[in-house]
């Protein structure tokens, strides 16, 4: 084999993992949003990623946090819209936290 073959593989495969490791995020938020809703009893109506996200969770992204902008039915029928925040600054997706900020 040679040097070129195994730098191009190294490659496949460094880039295979990084897929997989984006894959394995989104798939965490989404169940830790879900659960959440679950938890407070909440319907969840929509729910977008923030690809820019703005104050105060613009650095979430740099510490493995997902955001996202969510629209929700409350138990008694109230909708609602906000920004949520899922993980921590430590452990970015692997910590079981959600915070929210409701639109005024």
């Amino acid at each position: 084999m040679t040097e070129q073959f195994l730098g191009s593989l190294g490659l496949s495969f460094l880039a295979a993992f990084a897929l997989f490791a984006v894959w394995w995020q989104n798939a965490r938020a989404e169940a830790m949003l879900e659960r959440w809703c679950r938890h407070t009893g909440f319907e969840l109506l929509d729910r977008r990623y923030c690809w820019i996200p703005a104050a105060p969770y613009a650095l979430a992204p740099l510490h493995g946090q997902w955001v996202y902008r969510i629209t929700i039915r409350n138990r008694a029928g109230r909708v609602r819209a906000g920004t949520v925040l899922c993980g921590s600054e430590i452990l970015g997706v692997l910590a079981e936290q959600v915070d929210v900020r409701w639109d005024a």
